[in-house]
């Protein structure tokens, strides 16, 4: 099979198109012909060194496919399903999705409606199911609420706008692009905020009446979370799920603790298999009520994963980028 395989981290250019051996399924998993996958943030973070691989290379990145199932053994799947295949461990500690075949586990099947495209099925992978977590299970969003949603462009920042804008929440975005400003408040956003044109917390106070907003969802780290406590109500929350502005935080706790606010990491796909079907059970229905769109900035060849990895490293995209294969 054809493969995007890594001999050592490094840049871009250790992405290596090439011939790998077909994998085999063993006892209770699934092999799957896949035709797309996504290009997720984790990827980068694996192929740096800046995240640990836990395997031996070479190694196969992604942790995000569709396909149709070839063979499967022991669980539901069927010879010519058509699936999501998504995963924790997927392309950390085993082999991923940046290939025409991948081994899977039975727990890392999700079956995808039979009208729906490859390439919207991945984009609704992993970075839905952290934006469903961030604002339905962690953040525990309710009607009327204020939401701060950081990173507007990204995958989860596209979809986590569209789930706070079902549950009747208030959103408010940044990004650090004016187009990407725009395209936020066609998908629901109330307000945008460019974080490079002024102090972001600032204005989100204005906007809030110098409450703060109850959620904040923060796919950044770094200095984006110090920042966001300013701009916290009292009693509100901040999920924190991705560090690529860095890992270490220097926080305030007198900014913290008088007013009660939370901070929650959360790890995507970190879930009982049964849970994680139940959300993609449930974003799979909202997109085929047409309530939840998949967004995707463009559509690249397998071939051209290190294009695509350099211009999700260049952020300016909006929404997903997804490799054909």
């Amino acid at each position: 099979m054809r493969a995007i395989r890594i001999h050592a981290v490094g840049g871009s250019e250790v992405l290596k198109y090439e011939e790998a051996p077909v994998p085999e399924a063993g006892r209770n998993e699934v092999l799957v012909r896949l035709r797309a996958a996504a290009v997720n943030r984790v990827d980068i973070l694996l192929r740096e060194g800046r995240l640990p691989i836990g395997k031996a290379l070479p190694h196969i990145l992604g942790a995000d496919g569709a396909g149709a199932v070839v063979r499967g053994g022991g669980g539901d799947a069927r010879s010519g399903d058509r699936v999501l295949v998504t995963g924790d461990t997927l392309g950390r500690l085993r082999d991923g999705t940046y290939a025409e075949y991948v081994v899977v586990p039975n727990s890392m099947v999700v079956p995808i409606p039979q009208d729906m495209r490859y390439e919207d099925a991945v984009a609704m992978g992993t970075a839905a199911l952290a934006a469903w977590q961030a604002v339905v299970d962690r953040g525990s969003l309710v009607p009327g609420q204020w939401v701060l949603i950081h990173a507007a462009g990204s995958g989860v920042g596209v979809t986590a706008i569209q789930i706070a804008k079902l549950l009747g929440a208030r959103v408010i975005a940044t990004a650090g692009a004016d187009s990407k400003l725009d395209r936020a408040r066609k998908l629901g956003a109330d307000f945008a905020i460019n974080y490079t044109h002024g102090d972001f917390a600032v204005q989100v106070k204005g906007i809030t009446n110098n409450r703060g907003a109850e959620v904040v969802i923060d796919p950044v780290g770094g200095e984006i979370l110090r920042r966001s406590l300013e701009c916290v109500a009292p009693g509100g929350k901040v999920v924190s799920l991705g560090m690529v502005a860095g890992s270490e935080v220097a926080l305030d706790l007198r900014k913290l603790i008088p007013r009660g606010i939370s901070i929650m990491g959360l790890h995507a796909g970190a879930l009982p298999p049964y849970q994680i079907a139940d959300r993609y059970r449930q974003i799979g229905q909202l997109i085929t009520q047409g309530r939840l769109h998949p967004v995707i900035d463009q559509v690249l060849p397998l071939a051209e994963a290190a294009t695509a990895h350099q211009l999700l490293m260049q952020r300016r995209h909006f929404g997903k980028i997804i490799l054909r294969i």
